[in-house]
């Protein structure tokens, strides 16, 4: 998972356990791999959810018609 403390790592388990949510950690010398999705994590920081700020959303089911306009445009230019 992460380096972050016990508390931290037992409550993000929890919440994923109960979402559902397999986590995967990567193995050991393949940082690549980490490196990524954190690459990832920074596009959708810069790029999406700073908009957010700007144009509002008013429910998770209008964040989620958002967040997949926004990906599929996204992922439209080369």
């Amino acid at each position: 998972m992460s380096t972050a403390p016990n508390t931290t790592k037992h409550a993000i388990k929890s919440l994923l356990a109960s979402l559902e949510v397999e986590a995967i950690t990567h193995e050991a010398g393949n940082s690549r791999a980490k490196g990524g999705v954190e690459n990832a994590n920074n596009i959708v920081e810069t790029q999406f959810e700073s908009r957010l700020r700007f144009e509002p959303v008013n429910s998770v089911a209008e964040l989620n018609a958002t967040a997949q306009a926004w990906a599929e445009a996204y992922n439209a230019n080369p």
